[in-house]
């Protein structure tokens, strides 16, 4: 990556498992200062409130404390998020997202992720 592609967005289709569990399809993109998490179109239909989006649909890359791909799973990565909330945890909260695209996404995810961190560390 250098600045110019590590700011593009991009998106994958992932599913992701929530701090409960629970396994939800999304798109998962990226740019230079935001994750985002949208719901993928097929099932943007299935909420009986109308517009109803997901629950955070975004956060910033500067709450990442930590990522790495599953050793057992390439196609599946972890992102340990700052945990905002009022009874925060240090450790932060663990969200899961396996890529359904394969593993070589996977990889460029967290390379991106990588990048873009290693220059807000600067």
């Amino acid at each position: 990556f250098n600045d110019q592609t590590a700011a593009l967005y991009k998106q994958w289709n992932v599913i992701k498992t929530n701090k409960w569990g629970k396994r939800q399809r999304r798109i998962f993109g990226i740019d230079y200062q935001k994750i985002y998490n949208k719901k993928q179109e097929k099932d943007s239909g299935k909420s009986m409130l109308p517009n109803q989006s997901v629950k955070r649909a975004e956060r910033l890359i500067a709450d990442v404390l930590r990522f790495e791909i599953d050793a057992d799973d390439p196609s599946t990565f972890s992102i340990w998020w700052k945990d905002l909330g009022s009874n925060s945890n240090p450790e932060g909260i663990k969200l899961e997202y396996e890529v359904q695209s394969g593993p070589e996404a996977a990889a460029e995810i967290v390379a991106k992720m990588k990048y873009i961190i290693s220059k807000r560390d600067k």
